[in-house]
């Protein structure tokens, strides 16, 4: 099947439609990082944006997020990739943990429309057959006051803010963990080319030595060497075999698809890394999902005050006389005295909440801030180290020219298990680095919001 690009699928016109009365989280669909917070002036960068107006703040999703949140808009998988890079892509879209995604927005527009649900009206018939026969109906509608359902309105909306923020780290979380897995996955089919290479060397060795009639000390300690290091080879290769063939079932039992058509030598890795996405003014997720909670307790805080205020129903009332034939009309009105409290315990409640959540906030901020530096360095510096180490066919070369002169007779034996032993080791500090650095790409990009679309 060909693969589609991300940005080519549309969103549902009634999700981009952002004059339409529903939830401002998810009005516009184009990158976690933008955020609209716009109102009062700035006490402190973090805590005055989430203080903002509800309804004035927008989450803006990246396209391939849309890709996975709305259903029926997914990507292309081929059932044999010919690339890591597609695998990539495949196992975002069929990733057990992330298919929930799918149903999201039905669940934000469900809980928008709960908040706004009007109470319905309340009917009282009442009829006696004693003494004189009466009939006497009554029709109740509560009428809510005091902000009762704008701040039901308002917790909807914190808790779909909260959501979407948790949403993308779920999802940084994943397609980090994937592009370990596949990244991991070239590394170890890299080594264990090089250690069945060199146990293969190591073989022929030793049998050419044991074909000589007569061995010298020097033979002999070279032969108990190439013994040696052969069990060594040999453990280090079933250690990479049962690693890899474990990534490989996860892998294609995840993404339902199998990795036959991937030519593992065409597979590099990446010798000029991206440079990090800038902040430009952009919130972190940690940091937009403490502005939701912080928004949650403000909604409660309202909702504490709003049921501070008397319960009032008002309606029609009729009254029937059967003996008389006299009708009577009237009008009704129901409301609770606030006589031994206004929900001052409540109230007192949520604003310890609200102000523990501002304390969260400006602590999530600070430290975010410091992650979001760290990782930059991390991964400012493990890529400055990756372009020092020595490439693939450098290697291949190195190995290649000492074999042939081994068999020309020009150097020892144990210069060729020195050349395998230093390759190997070479190639473990650079798979590290290498990892260190995906890690710090992958979780910086994550926690401003931008979900990488390709494998490094």
């Amino acid at each position: 099947m060909s693969q589609k690009n991300p940005t080519d699928v549309q969103a549902p016109q009634h999700l981009l439609d952002v004059s339409r009365p529903r939830l401002n989280p998810i009005s516009q669909y184009e990158n976690f990082s933008e955020a609209a917070l716009d109102g009062k002036s700035k006490r402190n960068s973090y805590l005055s944006s989430a203080t903002k107006d509800k309804s004035e703040v927008k989450m803006r999703y990246l396209i391939f997020m849309l890709l996975l949140v709305l259903p029926g808009a997914t990507l292309a998988c081929e059932n044999t990739p010919s690339t890591l890079d597609s695998v990539y892509k495949c196992l975002l879209e069929n990733h057990p943990s992330l298919q929930y995604l799918k149903f999201r927005d039905s669940e934000y527009q469900a809980r928008d429309r709960a908040a706004r649900q009007i109470p319905n009206p309340e009917i009282e018939a009442k009829s006696s057959v004693s003494g004189e026969s009466e009939l006497e109906l009554e029709i109740r509608q509560p009428i809510e006051i005091g902000g009762r359902r704008s701040a039901r309105k308002e917790h909807a909306q914190a808790e779909n803010n909260l959501a979407l923020a948790d949403d993308g780290l779920k999802s940084g979380e994943i397609a980090l963990s994937i592009a370990q897995n596949l990244t991991r996955l070239r590394q170890l089919e890299r080594n264990l080319s090089i250690i069945l290479e060199a146990k293969s060397s190591t073989t022929n060795i030793t049998k050419r030595l044991q074909t000589k009639g007569s061995l010298t000390p020097e033979d002999r300690i070279v032969m108990g060497l190439l013994r040696l290091y052969e069990s060594t080879l040999i453990q280090k290769a079933r250690l990479a075999e049962a690693e890899r063939d474990s990534l490989k079932f996860v892998i294609e039992s995840t993404a339902k698809v199998s990795l036959s058509g991937i030519t593992w030598t065409s597979e590099q890795m990446k010798r000029k890394w991206p440079k990090l996405s800038p902040l430009n003014g952009s919130v972190p997720l940690q940091v937009r999902g403490a502005q939701a909670e912080l928004e949650i307790a403000q909604a409660q805080s309202h909702q504490a005050t709003a049921e501070a205020w008397p319960l009032l129903s008002v309606g029609p009332t009729f009254k029937r006389i059967s003996e008389t034939r006299q009708d009577s009309w009237g009008l009704m009105l129901n409301m609770t005295l606030p006589l031994w409290h206004l929900n001052g315990g409540e109230r007192a409640l949520t604003r310890a909440r609200t102000q523990q959540s501002e304390t969260r906030l400006a602590a999530t901020g600070t430290l975010e801030s410091s992650r979001l530096e760290s990782l930059r360095r991390t991964y400012e510096k493990a890529i400055l180290a990756l372009e020092s180490a020595p490439q693939a066919n450098s290697i291949n070369s190195l190995i290649s020219s000492t074999e042939k002169q081994l068999s020309r007779g020009l150097i020892q034996p144990n210069a060729l298990i020195e050349i395998y032993r230093s390759s190997l080791e070479s190639l473990e500090v650079t798979n590290e680095t290498e990892l260190q650095a995906l890690q710090a790409y992958f979780q910086y990009e994550t926690a401003i919001g931008h979900l990488p679309k390709e494998l490094l």
